[in-house]
């Protein structure tokens, strides 16, 4: 009986150390998203077809820019614990809304480097690469940004 309790103990050390390791990581990831976001406020995204009325497009090109994501082991248990009973899985929207902010941010950096003013008509793509495995491995996506970039003057 004692051992058993031994290993409960480790089972649990081991899946809160993951657990704390992932949360970290996330919240770091987070917080660069967030700066680098600041840091592209000047810049106009938008996904409509047209640049808005008050700007004029100079020079127009392709701009994209991708990730490749997988879901931590927690995530994944989460995950897979939700599937059985149903619902949203809040585990696996935080890692693909993430992927979508890192997507559109390698982009519009990719934009700005080029000297773009604007990115306009932005798609974002979302596929699965696979699982690693048996189908009971880690769940891997990919996430494309697309648009169109401007670099663009104000109307006179």
């Amino acid at each position: 009986m004692s051992e058993l309790i031994v290993i409960l103990i480790y089972l649990s050390s081991f899946i809160f150390f993951f657990y704390a390791i992932g949360k970290i990581i996330e919240i770091r990831h987070l917080k660069n998203l967030e700066s680098r976001e600041k840091a592209l406020s000047g810049m106009v995204l938008t996904n409509t077809k047209k640049l808005p009325g008050d700007l004029i497009g100079e020079k127009a090109w392709l701009c994209q820019g991708s990730v490749v994501i997988g879901a931590d082991h927690f995530k994944r248990l989460a995950a897979g614990l939700r599937n059985i009973v149903g619902g949203r899985m809040k585990s696996i929207e935080s890692v693909l809304d993430r992927a979508r902010r890192e997507a559109v941010l390698r982009m519009a950096e990719q934009a700005k480097l080029d000297g773009a003013s604007a990115l306009i008509n932005i798609r974002l793509e979302t596929s699965t690469i696979g699982t690693a495995g048996n189908g009971n491995g880690l769940m891997i996506a990919e996430v494309l940004a697309y648009g169109t970039a401007f670099r663009a003057r104000a109307k006179f």
